[in-house]
Order: C-alpha cells, then structure tokens, then sequence
C-alpha cells in the first residue's frame, strides 16, 4: 500500500470501523487490522492480538458509548501511519480492560482525551 493509503485506512478505521465495532460489529476490526495485530501501548497490554482488541473496543463501548474521535493529524512514512487524535465521550460505566482507567468509578460526565 502507498503512504497516502495507508493514511486513508487508518483515518477510515478511527472515523468509521471502530464506531462501528463500537455499535457491536466486532468482526469489522479484521478490515483493519491482522491477526498478529500487537499494541505497543501500555493501556491494555494484557490483551493482545485481534481478539484482545476486540475485548478492548467492547469495554470502551460500555463505558463511554458515545465515543468520538477526531483526527487533528496524520503524517506517515512508509507503512507506519501516526495519528494525532481527540476522543470525547461520556463516562458512563466502569472500564474492565483498559489499564489507566480501570479503577475510576464512572463519572457521568462527558471528558476529553486526546494522544
């Protein structure tokens, strides 16, 4: 894939395909990611690969239902595509998987995050 493609699946998946596996089509996240999918972040890192993702989406999706993302940036390079992003959403059940949050009790309030 060409840089500039790679930059539109990217952007595709924060815009469309994780709203969607977000309203419960799970299986759209194998559109973008491939089964030795591994995040490098420390937010969840005792889910790993395709299906750990999925576990991750299906959390967030019960604690903060009404997610959105905004891409502020995106450059790449080759293949890999960064992203400056903004997610904003309200707080409404405890997170389970996501290692930073876990422990906070829902807030019902709507907060911001970005990375």
């Amino acid at each position: 894939m060409s840089v500039e493609e790679n930059k539109a699946l990217v952007r595709q998946y924060l815009e469309s395909g994780r709203p969607e596996a977000m309203r419960g089509n799970l299986d759209v996240v194998h559109q973008y990611f491939a089964d030795h999918y591994h995040d490098h972040t420390t937010m969840h890192p005792d889910h790993s690969g395709v299906q750990g993702l999925k576990e991750v989406i299906a959390d967030w999706s019960q604690a903060t239902p009404d997610l959105r993302t905004e891409v502020l940036e995106i450059a790449a390079e080759e293949d890999l595509v960064f992203v400056h992003w903004r997610g904003t959403a309200t707080h409404e059940g405890q997170h389970q998987t996501t290692k930073h949050v876990r422990d906070i009790e829902p807030t019902g309030e709507e907060e911001t995050v970005s990375g």
